[in-house]
Order: structure tokens, then sequence, then C-alpha cells
């Protein structure tokens, strides 16, 4: 289980290709989008830089599989309940530093995002 995720392979603006990920990949909106940080995959080894985001979306409870016959793609999605997130951190479920990194942010910023 990943966070919605897409490279950057062309000079544009980052948010117009998260957007366009996010509705590709499990088709939602995104209503406001919020800059989480940007970090080196390897230092030492690689430059390539991974930005995280979070957007706020509208989200169907019903389980999905969004398809995407140009990459290739069949994906499931899931929406999660924000008391399944700690256990999904700490379990292997989640197997990708970008995926923990998100959901630990949110974790620590989700009273801030909500309540503001």
């Amino acid at each position: 289980m990943e966070i919605i995720a897409g490279a950057i392979d062309r000079p544009c603006d980052k948010a117009s290709i998260i957007r366009q990920e996010a509705l590709e990949e499990a088709n939602y909106l995104i209503e406001q989008l919020i800059p989480i940080t940007s970090f080196l995959l390897s230092p030492g080894i690689s430059t390539q830089k991974m930005h995280l985001y979070c957007g706020i979306v509208q989200i169907n409870a019903d389980k999905t599989v969004c398809h995407n016959v140009e990459e290739n793609e069949d994906i499931l999605v899931h929406a999660v309940a924000f008391e399944e997130v700690a256990s999904l951190i700490y379990s292997d479920t989640v197997c990708n530093a970008a995926t923990i990194i998100a959901l630990q942010w949110l974790s620590s910023n989700r009273l801030t995002l909500f309540n503001s």
C-alpha cells in the first residue's frame, strides 16, 4: 500500500502534476494542496528528490479500481480511517519511506489541518 505518486518528467508546476496524478490514480479532485517536505531519496548515491504534499479531498469510502491504460496501471484505491493510520505505519502493509513519512506527518498535523 502506498500514497498517490508520480514522476516530474517535464518542466511544469508541481501542483498540476500532483492534481493530475490524484485524478488518474484515485479519481480524487484535490480541494487544497499543502506542502509536507522534500528530501533526497538516497543522499550520496542519487540527486533524485521526493516532494511530499497533503491533498485535501472528498473521499469515496468504497474501494474502487482506477484503470490507466496508457501507463498499464490498475490501482485499487483504499480509503483508510484516521484511526487506522498508526497501525499502517508500524505494520508490513506499508513498506516504503515516502508513505511512512506522509502518514507520520498526518498523525502529527491532523488537528492543525482540520481545526484551521
